[in-house]
């Protein structure tokens, strides 16, 4: 079963801006902390995934309100 539109709207939102948040902190203790070789990679795909959940957050808080 799905859930109903509004619900599902503000999960989205939620998860988004929770999983963005915990995304920032890695990349900002990488940034700092470049022990690894990889870290540069690592830090682009951080990057890119805060620009998606920010992506996902626009689009919900600006879907139109679906009347049932």
């Amino acid at each position: 079963t799905l859930l109903k539109p509004s619900i599902n709207k503000w999960l989205n939102i939620i998860v988004a801006i929770v999983w963005s948040s915990m995304s920032f902190i890695i990349l900002i203790w990488d940034i700092i902390d470049q022990s690894l070789p990889w870290s540069a990679f690592y830090d682009l795909f951080q990057l890119i995934e805060i620009i998606v959940l920010g992506i996902i957050v626009r689009t919900a808080l600006k879907w139109p309100k679906v009347e049932a």
